[in-house]
């Protein structure tokens, strides 16, 4: 009868997680939504690990601050997605490749500003801080990529798109003493350049650039 108990204690255990209290230094969500399906752990888990990751961009950095309050004050709602199961939101031919999208029709906030509702997808991996995806930075890339939606200012370039977001990733990686990405690929663009941040911290241009990203669509920085 042991190995039933010790189950049974297990989930539990993990029912207690799921139902604990926010903490008080967790950041206001504003709008960012986080799905989290209620008696799924494993969503529980997830929707945990990106409040952590958000607290860090509040309490770590200045810059992804600015970032997280962008989102916070968003004129359209940016919705987290855990990609946990086969069944589950994912690109075509790619399982665990995390992807931003619109999610609705636009919509006009109470102050005028016109935004697209935004939905971005991560897996488990990529907000558990002992997981060593943690440390790429997708949490704060992914998240630009949702604020350019949600603000009306999605570049039409994907180049220029990925290079706002890898911008922002290296932030994250440095924080974290990771090595800072010199170049992206993915299935549909060729091998190209990003090193706007080391050029940015080399000239202490990092904020001159957040005013360009959390502004205007363009990105023009050292």
């Amino acid at each position: 009868m042991a190995r039933p108990i010790g189950s049974l204690l297990f989930f539990l255990s993990l029912a207690a997680l799921a139902s604990a209290p926010a903490r008080a230094d967790e950041p206001p969500l504003g709008s960012i939504r986080i799905e989290a399906p209620e008696g799924d752990f494993r969503a529980e888990e997830f929707r945990r690990n990106v409040m952590a990751g958000l607290r860090v961009m509040k309490d770590r950095s200045p810059h992804l601050a600015r970032l997280l309050r962008a989102a916070q004050q968003a004129p359209a709602p940016i919705t987290v997605h855990p990609m946990i199961d086969e069944t589950g939101p994912h690109l075509a031919g790619d399982r665990y490749r995390p992807h931003a999208r619109v999610a609705g029709r636009p919509s006009v906030a109470r102050d005028g500003r016109v935004g697209f509702p935004a939905a971005i997808f991560l897996t488990p991996g990529m907000v558990n801080p002992h997981w060593i995806q943690y440390k790429r930075g997708l949490l704060p890339h992914e998240l630009l990529h949702g604020v350019d939606i949600a603000h009306a200012r999605m570049p039409r370039d994907r180049r220029l798109v990925e290079r706002r977001a890898m911008f922002v990733e290296n932030i994250w990686r440095d924080l974290h003493g990771w090595r800072l990405a010199e170049h992206y690929t993915d299935q549909t663009l060729d091998l190209f350049e990003t090193q706007e941040y080391q050029r940015a911290k080399a000239h202490d241009a990092i904020a001159r650039c957040m005013d360009v990203l959390l502004s205007v669509s363009s990105f023009a920085c050292p």
